[in-house]
């Protein structure tokens, strides 16, 4: 009897109807779903609602007054002209079975499956992409569902579960299931690949997918590149836990760029391209300067014109960061990690706790001397902190390297461990580098730096006071399992990034500060070369005269 649980206001334009399922009580107030009917929301009046029936192909059927429950769907969109809104699947393993005994999973699986087989619609399809897939049900586009207030039901019993039901995320572990069953009946040679970027997508990381999706490289609103680091890692760490043919890929779409200046705009769009440049992904532009028009490559590229595709060649090694390659200031105590690295010292010397305000964490190590980082007790998530870390210049680049020692207790081998470093326990969502681990060593890059938003105006600072230290938080979830850490190195110097190509080289600068750089990087330049890379730029140059 609580009206409020249903909305004539959802979706982006606030102007969608909620579509609900009604569904026949049992004596002992267990959910009868064989006996269940579709409607749309009409009208909310006090504590009444009036719905539409029959809706969507289903047949009226008989209700009684306080023997009925009705539900709204968990909806996103509309994404077209109409105000029909999208419902999402429910792939919890606790979904409720259709007379058959199938759950969502079930029936999707087979339905996906006809659609590729030799007769079905797709079969000259290469694949698919699941866009928005996630490891945690969504709550929907209302104020009062994306803060959760109302998490969803996952199992059918009439109570918010969110999907966590027995101490289990049933619907991450379904999604999980779905990938895993489909790569089976479609084969090998077929695409799969579905979102990858935040800590609650998808993470299925035994070799069934073939590729991930970023919306926007680094983020749908560029927000100064300052989450440059998230999605440079992202592509990099879904290497080893996706399979060949790879597909990782950045959707190059920035909201609002028509707003933007120019030259700004294609500033990010090199950084973007070079971004996959040196992770070996692909990019789909589907924005540019509007939504409607893209501009000529040359625009975006000056003095290139009249390049064939390709012309960069293959790459010759991997991308190399400068900022590495310049001083420890954690001086070698976390490569390999001594007892002072947990230890305060000198007033400018940083050092490793366990845990962050909200999580706690656990080390041990190992005969190699590398950092075991373990969830505390009866926790998910497995925390440590670098105090005391160096800001005078207004940035700071750590590398990590590290790899999952243990899958999460009661989940399947394969299954991805999302991870997050934060700088000063920013709130703001972007300002938090997401990541990924698996049981392959992966090196994670996070450069942390000031800067500014060129779409809002508005200065970005992890030290708004001028502080000259900052503490960088580090998250990663996995219940029972412990993460190993081979070496942390802290460095007082800009992002930049070089690769080698059988005929140029890529350089980007993610500072904020014009860099020159000469035949030191790249040594088949001819004596005195130089390179000017502007500020939060990229440069493509040729090896040609």
């Amino acid at each position: 009897k609580n009206a409020t649980r249903f909305r004539v206001d959802n979706g982006r334009q606030k102007k969608s109807s909620d579509d609900i399922t009604m569904v026949k009580r049992n004596r002992d107030g267990s959910l009868d779903w064989n006996h269940a009917e579709y409607g749309r929301v009409l009208e909310i009046k006090d504590d009444s609602i009036l719905v539409r029936r029959a809706m969507f192909g289903c047949k009226a059927l008989a209700f009684k007054a306080g023997q009925t429950y009705a539900a709204p769907h968990v909806m996103s969109g509309p994404w077209g002209a109409t105000r029909n809104m999208v419902w999402y699947y429910n792939l919890s393993t606790e979904c409720p079975r259709d007379p058959k005994g199938r759950n969502c999973v079930d029936v999707l699986v087979d339905e996906l499956a006809e659609n590729f087989a030799s007769g079905g619609r797709w079969e000259t399809f290469d694949g698919v992409q699941f866009d928005a897939m996630t490891g945690e049900p969504h709550t929907g586009y209302h104020p009062s569902r994306i803060n959760k207030e109302w998490p969803p039901d996952c199992n059918g019993d009439g109570k918010a579960d969110g999907g966590m039901i027995g101490g289990m995320q049933t619907y991450g572990l379904g999604c999980f299931d779905f990938i895993k069953r489909l790569r089976t009946v479609v084969g090998p040679e077929k695409i799969l690949a579905a979102d990858g970027r935040r800590s609650d997508s998808q993470k299925s990381g035994d070799l069934s997918l073939n590729g991930i999706e970023l919306e926007g490289f680094p983020e749908q609103d560029p927000y100064g590149f300052v989450a440059w680091s998230g999605a440079y890692n992202l592509l990099n760490q879904w290497k080893p836990a996706t399979r060949e043919p790879r597909f990782n890929y950045a959707a190059l779409r920035y909201n609002g760029c028509e707003k933007f200046k120019q030259a700004d705009l294609f500033r990010y769009y090199r950084l973007g391209v070079a971004g996959t440049c040196f992770t070996d992904s692909f990019l789909m532009a589907n924005s540019w300067t509007s939504r409607e028009i893209p501009p000529r490559l040359n625009e975006i590229f000056s003095g290139l014109e009249g390049r064939p595709v390709g012309w960069l060649g293959r790459p010759l090694g991997e991308a190399v960061h400068l900022a590495a390659q310049s001083r420890d200031e954690f001086k070698g105590r976390g490569k390999p990690f001594s007892p002072s690295a947990f230890r305060k010292r000198g007033k400018d010397d940083p050092w490793i706790e366990a845990g962050v305000k909200s999580f706690g964490g656990q080390f041990t190590s190992n005969k190699e001397k590398h950092l075991l980082v373990s969830p505390g007790e009866g926790e998910e998530v497995a925390a440590f902190t670098i105090k005391n870390v160096p800001y005078g210049t207004n940035e700071v680049f750590i590398e990590l390297r590290l790899r999952s020692v243990a899958t999460p207790k009661g989940y399947p081998e394969g299954y991805m461990r999302w991870m997050q470093a934060n700088g000063s326990d920013q709130p703001k969502r972007y300002k938090i580098q997401y990541g990924y681990c698996g049981p392959e060593w992966t090196t994670h890059r996070y450069y942390f730096h000031n800067t500014r938003d060129l779409l809002t105006n508005e200065s970005i600072a992890y030290n708004p006071e001028g502080q000259k230290h900052i503490d960088i938080e580090f998250r990663i979830w996995g219940p029972g399992a412990a993460t190993e850490i081979e070496y942390i190195t802290i460095h007082d110097a800009p992002e930049v990034v070089c690769r080698q190509f059988e005929r140029g080289l890529v350089v980007a600068n993610l500072s904020n500060q014009p860099i020159q750089l000469d035949r030191a990087v790249d040594t088949r330049f001819s004596k005195g070369w130089k390179l000017t890379v502007p500020a939060q730029d990229a440069v493509f140059q040729t090896l040609e005269k």
